[in-house]
């Protein structure tokens, strides 16, 4: 997989295993001040897959020893297969810093434990962008959509999964706001996920099918790159900070159109009272 360029640049899809690990690091790393921790943990994830690729060769089939021409043909192909695998991967460890990256880093076990800690703030985050967008476009709300209204929607219904305060969940915002997009995709996935597994249906994780996510991702881009809350100039996502996925990428198109709020969501929403400003 090609690197991804930064900041308000795109995300280059070539390769859906590679594509995760980018968008990983993104999520977790999403400034641009933070480009050598990416590195570091794309480095220290390629070097260990370029160990496990280098022990798999081990069990290739030998072409040679093969029965037929068919046992043949499919001895070449794995050895085709496992090749490519082995270039994209060694060009994506060169351009993340190879060696150095990872004898700099602090190992991938520390670093993967990091990434377990931003969970919270990537729900929190995606969920204050996911509620802007149903607001929007289902109702016609004093005041309209904003990210202190959907705040107040998390703070009086106690979502799980997510914080569950204010200045967490603004923090969360603030934090999380160039890869928001891809926050609320992945909370729509994974309560999605939490939901089948409720009602017996297995299917696979969150990021299972990474080019329908991204499909998602881009229409909540789509919104957040041209909404401005009412009395705003200001867009909800900044076009010149988030990260982007490219025109280009053979993503799955999204389908499904933001729900309206019920019950307790739409109470909450009605109930809100923005603050009077201090003369």
């Amino acid at each position: 997989m090609m690197p991804i360029l930064g900041c308000g640049d795109h995300l280059t899809v070539m390769g859906c295993y590679q594509t995760k690990v980018e968008l990983v690091s993104v999520m977790a790393w999403p400034n641009r001040s933070d480009e050598v921790a990416r590195h570091q943990f794309i480095a220290s994830v390629m070097a260990a897959n370029l160990g496990e690729l280098q022990s798999s060769a081990e069990a290739l089939p030998d072409p040679a020893a093969a029965a037929d021409w068919a046992e043949t043909i499919d001895a070449i192909y794995n050895h085709e297969e496992w090749s490519n695998a082995l270039d994209v991967t060694r060009r994506r460890f060169d351009e993340a810093g190879s060696y150095r990256a990872v004898a700099q880093a602090s190992g991938l076990a520390s670093i993967e434990a990091v990434i377990r800690k931003c969970e919270k703030g990537w729900f929190s985050a995606g969920l204050i962008l996911a509620l802007i967008r149903r607001m929007h476009q289902n109702h016609e709300l004093a005041g309209g959509a904003s990210v202190n209204k959907a705040v107040h929607i998390v703070e009086k219904t106690g979502f799980p999964l997510v914080l569950r305060n204010r200045k967490d969940l603004l923090k969360a915002w603030t934090g999380y706001r160039p890869v928001a997009h891809f926050c609320a995709a992945l909370f729509d996935a994974v309560t999605r996920s939490l939901a089948n597994e409720t009602a017996g249906n297995i299917e696979g994780g969150p990021l299972d099918d990474v080019m329908c996510f991204l499909g998602e991702a881009q229409a909540y881009l789509d919104f957040g790159v041209s909404y401005s809350a009412p009395r705003s100039a200001e867009k909800l996502l900044d076009p010149h900070e988030v990260w982007r996925i490219p025109e280009d990428a053979r993503v799955n198109s999204s389908l499904r159109d933001p729900a309206p709020l019920s019950g307790k969501l739409l109470a909450a929403a009605q109930s809100y009272k923005a603050a009077i400003p201090q003369v």
